[in-house]
């Protein structure tokens, strides 16, 4: 989701700031809640379908209708917009980040000395293959993955590294991913400002803008 957008060309031909969302689903219990987080690296979308794409069909439709009307200039209209989506029923719960809340979890994986790198037939696990993966609250020291949807088992993994001591959890100090906030590019501060001095991003909303750029 970008900003700012809408059906006007020249937003089309400038570099505009990312906002991205990550759905969660509870499976016995709604409402979703969606967190929400301005300019990351995004990802490739997959072909996957699950109880998340229908929220995310929604959020997309009323995106639709919602640049019909005018255009969307600064990410805080996306949280308004996903928390009024849906017509019947509960709101979605949105939850805005920011740069101080994500750890790093690469650097936590080395601490805890966790496995992650082979399942239990000693086969490689390489995370960007993986297609599918299961958790099982049963058995909550492992999980279950298949590298293709036609692979009909799943392969197991024990996350407990049996060639190290492993940390318990009272010991683990979750580090920062962030000590400030990402600065955006130089191109997309300069496409950002001539929009602004063009008078495309509403007047509004400059002292949003002038605290990024």
């Amino acid at each position: 989701m970008q900003c700012p957008t809408g059906e006007i060309s020249s937003f089309f031909y400038k570099s505009k700031l990312n906002c991205l969302n990550f759905t969660i689903v509870e499976m016995l219990e709604k409402p979703e809640t969606v967190y929400k987080k301005k300019e990351s690296v995004s990802g490739a979308y997959g072909h996957t379908q699950n109880e998340g794409d229908n929220v995310h069909s929604l959020i997309e439709k009323e995106i639709k209708r919602k640049k019909r009307s005018g255009p969307i200039s600064a990410p805080y209209q996306y949280v308004t917009l996903i928390k009024n989506v849906r017509k019947n029923g509960k709101p979605f719960i949105v939850k805005k980040l920011t740069y101080d809340f994500f750890v790093d979890l690469k650097l936590l994986q080395e601490k805890w000395n966790y496995n992650f790198s082979e399942d239990e037939d000693k086969n490689s696990v390489i995370l960007n293959n993986i297609k599918v993966l299961k958790f099982m609250k049963t058995d909550s020291f492992s999980f279950y993955y298949k590298i293709s949807y036609s692979q009909s088992e799943f392969k197991r993994v024990n996350i407990r590294n049996k060639r190290k001591k492993m940390m318990s959890p009272e010991e683990i100090v979750l580090t920062k991913a962030f000590s400030q906030r990402l600065e955006l590019s130089e191109h997309k501060k300069k496409d950002l400002r001539n929009l602004i001095n063009k008078n495309l991003i509403p007047s509004y909303y400059r002292d949003f803008y002038a605290s990024v750029l």
